[in-house]
């Protein structure tokens, strides 16, 4: 893609930087340990990134938020081996980072604090054999659990919740990990809570091998009550003093078709709280009734089951690729990369809202919405790109 206005640009210098080849050096270590992890690993990798695309940007670029440029590189790059070598490669974890900040008075001084109250991770992919791993993304290593007392000490928030997020694992017959849910209410008017960075709010982690992709991202205000609201992939939100924040992370990608998921791993899932009874029925095709399970209606369920794609991209990139298919894109791509790179990125997003008006100030609640004539709006795209991007 073309270099972007905002901060997600990786400055590679078109070499082999480490973050377009750490999962290759991921696979190889992991398959064969004797491989000594040196320069020459790499001796026989070429990469081609074109000067100008968000990989490879020329100067001036913005380039702070590139760490979530780099999570979809890695899924990239795991997703294509997992298409050439089908079952070496793990589905793609939860893929982001949400710190979440809050920006307040402070009662003794009255100048503005920031304390960042958590940086919230999502759930590793599963894997040939084994789950993924629940709230933690390995990828993300670095970051710490901040201890909720430290925070409500530190700022005029309390935290009401904080555990693993239900059903946010796609299903698979390896579960992916499941992301996390925080709550936290405001103590204080005039205060603001801040995201980062923020990925996985329109398109969830996919599955692999007939698994089922992940819960996307969500930020709710007040949820359950009559005044919720979805905020989307959140930027900026001005708080009023009681106002409940909920943040929900993604899950990774289950692998292989979940109806042949063990049942009484599905049963172990629902007593733990990782999947309700409703998701085991609907995803695995397991029957829970008053917590034992039911051998007869499960087999009814998985009687029905269905023939699963590959990968489960889920509804919203099926939806999104009813319009923008991968043909469409790489020419568009071609012909914007020909234009100065100053133009590239206000007219492909010009491009984007030819073909779906409503674009303009979608905040990621829900892509499947704007997609309401999936051939009108290929033919308006088409369109717009014979006007802006002759070939």
């Amino acid at each position: 893609d073309p270099q972007v206005t905002t901060a997600y640009n990786v400055p590679t210098g078109g070499l082999r930087h480490p973050w377009l080849t750490l999962k290759l050096m991921h696979l190889i270590a992991s398959y064969d340990d004797t491989v000594p992890l040196n320069y020459g690993l790499f001796e026989n990798v070429t990469v081609s990134v074109p000067k100008g695309t968000i990989l490879n940007p020329e100067f001036p670029a913005a380039v702070g938020v590139r760490h979530a440029t780099a999570i979809r590189i890695n899924d990239t790059i795991v997703g294509a081996i997992a298409k050439a070598l089908p079952g070496l490669t793990p589905a793609p974890s939860g893929g982001t980072v949400v710190p979440t900040v809050l920006a307040e008075a402070d009662e003794a001084s009255g100048a503005r604090k920031v304390t960042v109250i958590q940086s919230l991770v999502g759930g590793t992919g599963a894997r040939p054999g084994a789950d993924g791993v629940d709230g933690r993304d390995s990828g993300l290593a670095n970051l710490f659990n901040t201890p909720l007392e430290r925070t409500e000490a530190d700022c005029g928030v309390v935290i009401e919740e904080y555990g693993l997020r239900p059903d946010s694992g796609g299903p698979g017959q390896w579960r992916g990990g499941t992301g996390l849910v925080m709550s936290f209410r405001i103590l204080r008017s005039g205060s603001a809570v801040l995201g980062r960075g923020l990925e996985r709010f329109v398109f969830r982690p996919w599955g692999v091998a007939g698994g089922g992709a992940g819960a996307r991202c969500r930020v709710l205000v007040n949820a359950d009550t009559p005044h919720a609201r979805d905020l989307g992939k959140l930027d900026v939100y001005e708080a009023e003093e009681g106002d409940l924040i909920t943040i929900l992370t993604a899950g990774g990608g289950g692998f292989g078709d979940p109806f042949t998921r063990d049942p009484e791993a599905a049963l172990r899932d629902v007593r733990a709280g990782f999947v309700t009874v409703e998701a085991a029925a609907r995803d695995y095709g397991v029957a829970v009734r008053e917590g034992q399970l039911d051998l007869a209606a499960t087999t009814a369920l998985r009687a029905s089951a269905a023939a699963r794609p590959d990968f489960g991209f889920g509804p919203e990139r099926d939806a999104w690729e009813r319009v923008f298919d991968d043909a469409l894109m790489n020419a568009m791509v071609e012909r914007l990369l020909r234009l100065p790179v100053q133009r590239r990125h206000a007219l492909r997003r010009r491009l984007f809202e030819a073909a779906l008006p409503g674009l303009r100030g979608y905040s990621g609640v829900d892509i499947g919405r704007l997609i309401t004539d999936p051939a009108a709006q290929r033919e308006a795209l088409a369109d717009a790109m014979a006007t802006w991007l002759p070939d």
